[in-house]
């Protein structure tokens, strides 16, 4: 795949969301024994055309260009309900987010 914005050749991969450990003074605040809790971050996007914000449902799946930084994610493929407790499995996944069940 071609970059949209510069046109060079894309690397496919995964695409995560980690949360970088603060450094400096700010950093230096929290023990590193204390108990840390996991932020849930989601990704919007706002039209230019109409300002209309959008939630996007992505995948783990994209790719990006090592010359520009141009990341794209690709969308989740449709998905299927849990047979077992009526959840939501998204397409790239193999089992039930909720109770685990599995056609595999």
């Amino acid at each position: 795949m071609r970059c949209p914005h510069c046109e060079s050749q894309m690397t496919p991969g995964r695409i995560s969301v980690k949360a970088a450990a603060p450094r400096g003074f700010f950093g230096q605040l929290f023990s590193p024994h204390a108990t840390r809790t996991a932020l849930a971050a989601r990704l919007y996007f706002e039209s230019d055309d109409d300002g209309h914000e959008h939630r996007p449902e992505i995948s783990k799946d994209g790719y990006l260009c090592e010359e520009c930084d141009t990341v794209i994610a690709l969308g989740r493929r449709s998905g299927l309900t849990c047979f077992e407790c009526n959840s939501r499995i998204a397409g790239d996944e193999n089992e039930c987010p909720k109770c685990g069940w599995t056609w595999e």
